[in-house]
């Protein structure tokens, strides 16, 4: 209790983050109860439970204000390429700065693929290449021919820290972060009718159940979407 109220109150972390932290610790304490260092674990009677809280996404519209934008730092145009770049691909940062030739190939029908295993789980993801995510990607040719990985790299803190900037330039009020492309990639792809499992195959989840609890938003187009099957003319 001492430990998360410190997690709280003098590390100011939010209730979500410091769950994860406590659920670690009983997770590296079990590791030594295992290895017979420990009795028992003293944490497992302190329960932990996760909040549900608002997933942020970009909007259809959002995403083409932040398509069109004037920029004129030469770092916010890679990170807002990097960061479309996500959206229509469903990659997630580690996964998209590790892309290189090898991950994408053309199939008998000419369509482009990024079939590539995520670090963090070694699941496959098998992604068409939309136009946009192209185009992105035919900007940076030389790194392509070169073998090298596909895009210029930064931290995850500074590739964040830029995003939220050029969200305060083009006006759009959310706190744009690297999951938010991902997000946007999953919500966006169901308003157009794509269905759970394949949104789910290109994510590189082990199981719908994920996608769905994780990404899968029912947003107001959606839900007017499928509203108007109830109407009269529906």
């Amino acid at each position: 209790m001492d430990f998360d109220q410190f997690l709280r109150v003098v590390d100011n972390n939010q209730h979500n983050t410091a769950v994860k932290y406590c659920i670690n610790l009983k997770r590296v304490i079990n590791v030594a109860v295992m290895q017979d260092l420990l009795p028992r674990n003293p944490f497992l009677p302190f329960k932990t439970i996760y909040r549900d809280t608002p997933q942020v996404y970009l909007e259809e519209n959002e995403l083409e204000v932040l398509e069109k934008a004037r920029l004129l730092k030469g770092s916010y145009i890679i990170v807002r390429d990097l960061f479309i770049f996500q959206c229509y691909t469903g990659l997630a940062y580690s996964d998209m700065l590790s892309l290189t030739q090898q991950d994408i190939s053309r199939d008998s029908k000419g369509r482009i693929w990024i079939v590539k295993a995520r670090q963090k789980s070694g699941i496959v993801s098998t992604i068409p290449l939309l136009p946009k995510a192209l185009e992105i990607l035919q900007k940076y040719p030389e790194l392509i021919r070169s073998g090298e990985q596909a895009f210029p790299h930064f931290s995850i803190q500074k590739y964040n820290q830029y995003l939220g900037e050029i969200a305060n330039l083009t006006g759009i009020h959310k706190k744009i972060s690297s999951h938010v492309g991902r997000r946007t990639f999953g919500n966006i792809g169901l308003s157009k009718g794509i269905s759970l499992n394949v949104i789910s195959k290109i994510l590189g989840h082990s199981s719908t159940l994920i996608t769905q609890k994780v990404y899968a938003i029912t947003t107001k187009n959606i839900i007017s979407g499928e509203m108007v099957k109830w109407e009269p003319n529906g």
